[in-house]
């Protein structure tokens, strides 16, 4: 942290949106219109929404001609990737934890075979839960 620059930590707190890592040089486009300034896009810290390997590779790619640090890939993964499971609930349903599991290891293999460094899912974990409600 210590090597960073400040523009370099403010941009590691900035999430943005496939479409800022578009075919322009320098994402203009879309921050013009948020009135974000070009150099928060150039040191963002994660992006989300840009699926596939070699889409990752391309944005990763002219990301890192503005800025030395890499970018996280990030995906709302709810109910598998390629291959589709039903929803956390239903799952959990089951009561069938190595099914469970197996599911979300099919699910992270596809997911990370593909670019995806982090995912978003919902969560089933009822015990911790209701200790924390007191139930």
């Amino acid at each position: 942290m210590d090597s960073l620059t400040l523009k370099e930590k403010i941009g590691q707190l900035v999430q943005l949106d496939g479409r800022f890592f578009g075919a322009e040089e320098v994402p203009t486009g879309p921050c013009a219109e948020l009135g974000i300034e070009p150099w928060v896009a150039e040191n963002a810290g994660s992006v989300l929404n840009v699926l596939g390997a070699e889409k990752v590779y391309d944005v990763q790619k002219r990301h890192l001609e503005h800025s030395r640090i890499r970018l996280l890939f990030m995906a709302d993964i709810v109910y598998g990737y390629i291959t589709s499971y039903p929803i956390s609930l239903a799952l959990a349903c089951s009561w069938d934890m190595e099914l469970v599991e197996e599911c979300g290891k099919h699910t992270a293999y596809e997911a990370s075979a593909d670019g995806a460094h982090v995912t978003f899912s919902p969560m089933a974990d009822a015990r911790h839960t209701t200790q924390k409600m007191g139930l």
